[in-house]
C-alpha cells in the first residue's frame, strides 16, 4: 500500500497497537498510524487506521464523544479522498458517519457504505467486525452472527472477532455461549482488557454483582486507565447497598480524565440512592447542558431529569431530555425493531402523554401499546425489551399484578444494575406504595 517501508512499518505497529487494544494501545495505534501517514502523506490505509483507532478509544468508553468526532471525521475523509474503493477508507468512512449522527439514531449510510466495502472484498475481517456492529446498533443482532462467522472462518484465531462475537450472543441473552467466546478470546490474547469486561457484563446481567465486580478489576489490571470499569464497579456497590465504597470507586473514576458525562451520572445516581435528591437534579442538569448539540446526555442522568420536570409541569423539557430527536414518540411502525431504550421510552411517552392531557388519554395510549407488544415476535422486539415495557405500561394502568410480573420475567432476562434502574424510573410510580410491588 505504500512505497515507502518505514512508513510501512509504522502502520503494522500501529495494527499491532490496535489489535492489542486498552486506553494506551489506542493511543499509540492513533501514534503509529501518524508516523506513518508523516512518512507518507499518500498512505490510504494509515489515515483510515488513525480513524480506526480513535474511533476504537471512543467505543471502548474512556475518551468524550467531542473529543473524538473531528479525528475521526477528518482522518476518514482524507483516506476516502485517496482511495474510494479501498475497504479499510469505507469503514472508517462508516464509523465516521455513524458517530456523526444526532442522539442514537442510525444512519442507514453507515450499513450501506459497509455493504460497499464487503462488495470490494467480502473476507476483509475488519469490515466484517464493523459491519456486525452496524447490524447490532441497527437492531439486527441476529443478523450480525452471520458475519463474524464468516470473519472467524477467514481469521481463526482473531481475538477481536471472537470477542465481538461474544459480545452480540450476550445481547441475545445467550450467556453462557458467550461467556466461552470470551474465554476463548483471553487465551487469544491474555492481556487484552475486553474478555474480562465482557465476562463482567455478563455476571452483571445474572446479577452477579460481586462477580461482576472481581471480573471488572481484572479489566484495570489489563487497562490501568480504564475510566469506565470504575464507574462499572461503583454501580455495582451500589446494587450491593455498599453505598461507601461505591462512592470510592466513583472518586477514583474523577480523578481521572475521560467520559466527563458518564462520571456526573454516576455521580448524580448515587446522590439520589443517599437521598440527596436536590443534588442529583443539579449534577444532572449540569451534565445535560455540557453534552454537545444533538446528543442525549449518558446514563441515568435523563432519567432523573425527567421525572423531575414532569415533577415540574416543564414537560418541554422533559422532552428534550427524555428523547433522543426530542420529539415525542409514536406508536411503533411495521417493520420498526424496538430496543430496549425505545421500549422504555415508549412508556415515558405515555407517562408524560398522561401528566400533559389526562388519565384517559394516558390509559389508551398504554392500552394501544400493550395490544402491539403482545403481537409482536422477536424480530420487531426482543424479550427483555418486551418485559420492560409491559412492566412500565401494567404500572402505568396501575394493574400492579401484572406489572410486577413482567418486571420479574425482564428480570430474569437481565438483572443489569436493576436497583439502579428501578427506583428512579418515573414510570414505575403508580404501583411503588402497593404490597405487590
Amino acid at each position: 500500500p505504500t512505497e515507502n517501508m518505514d512508513a510501512y512499518l509504522a502502520y503494522l505497529r500501529g495494527q499491532q497497537y490496535l489489535h492489542a487494544g486498552g486506553t494506551d494501545g489506542f493511543r499509540q495505534a492513533v501514534a503509529a498510524f501518524e508516523e506513518a501517514v508523516s512518512l507518507d502523506p499518500a498512505f490510504a490505509g494509515a489515515h483510515a487506521g488513525i480513524a480506526l483507532a480513535w474511533a476504537e478509544q471512543l467505543e471502548w468508553g474512556n475518551i468524550n464523544r467531542d473529543e473524538a468526532i473531528e479525528p475521526i471525521a477528518a482522518a476518514a475523509d482524507r483516506a476516502m479522498h485517496l482511495d474510494p474503493d479501498l475497504p479499510v477508507a469505507l469503514t472508517a468512512h462508516a464509523k465516521a458517519i455513524g458517530f456523526s449522527s444526532p442522539g442514537n439514531r442510525v444512519d442507514p449510510r453507515v450499513l450501506q457504505t459497509l455493504e460497499r466495502a464487503l462488495a470490494l472484498d467480502p473476507d476483509n475481517v475488519e469490515t466484517l467486525d464493523a459491519y456486525a456492529t452496524a447490524l447490532q446498533q441497527a437492531g439486527r443482532t441476529e443478523d450480525a452472527l452471520a458475519p463474524l462467522e464468516r470473519g472467524l472462518a477467514r481469521d481463526p484465531l482473531s481475538a477481536n472477532l471472537q470477542m465481538s462475537l461474544a459480545g452480540a450472543l450476550a445481547s441475545l441473552e445467550r450467556f453462557e455461549a458467550a461467556r466461552q467466546r470470551f474465554l476463548s478470546a483471553m487465551d487469544l490474547a491474555p492481556d487484552h482488557p475486553r474478555p474480562p469486561d465482557g465476562i463482567a457484563f455478563i455476571e452483571r446481567g445474572l446479577g452477579h454483582y460481586g462477580e461482576a465486580i472481581k471480573w471488572q478489576v481484572k479489566v484495570i489490571d489489563r487497562d490501568p486507565a480504564d475510566t469506565y470499569s470504575r464507574l462499572s464497579i461503583a454501580g455495582d456497590y451500589v446494587e450491593l447497598a455498599d453505598l461507601q465504597r461505591a462512592a470510592a470507586w466513583l472518586g477514583m473514576a474523577e480523578t481521572m480524565q475521560g467520559q466527563a458525562g458518564l462520571v456526573a451520572s454516576a455521580k448524580a445516581v448515587l446522590l439520589w440512592h443517599q437521598g440527596s435528591r436536590d443534588q442529583a437534579i443539579a449534577v444532572s442538569e449540569a451534565a445535560f447542558a455540557a453534552q454537545p448539540e444533538g446528543q442525549t446526555a449518558p446514563g441515568f442522568t435523563p432519567a432523573i431529569l425527567f421525572r423531575h420536570y414532569l415533577s415540574t409541569g416543564d414537560f418541554e423539557r422533559a422532552i428534550a431530555v427524555q428523547f433522543d430527536d426530542q420529539t415525542l414518540p409514536e406508536l411503533p411502525q411495521q417493520g420498526v425493531i424496538l430496543r430496549q431504550g425505545q421500549a422504555v421510552d415508549l412508556a415515558s411517552a405515555a407517562l408524560l402523554i398522561g401528566k400533559r392531557d389526562g388519565r384517559a388519554a394516558r390509559d389508551r395510549r398504554a392500552t394501544q401499546l400493550l395490544e402491539w407488544v403482545d403481537e409482536a415476535d422477536e424480530n420487531q422486539i426482543q424479550p427483555r425489551a418486551a418485559q420492560l415495557l409491559r412492566c412500565r405500561l401494567y404500572a402505568l394502568l396501575e394493574r400492579a399484578e401484572e406489572a410486577v410480573r413482567a418486571c420479574r420475567a425482564a428480570q430474569r432476562l437481565d438483572q443489569q444494575w436493576v436497583a439502579l434502574a428501578y427506583p428512579i424510573a418515573p414510570t414505575l410510580d403508580p404501583i411503588r406504595d402497593t404490597p405487590q410491588w
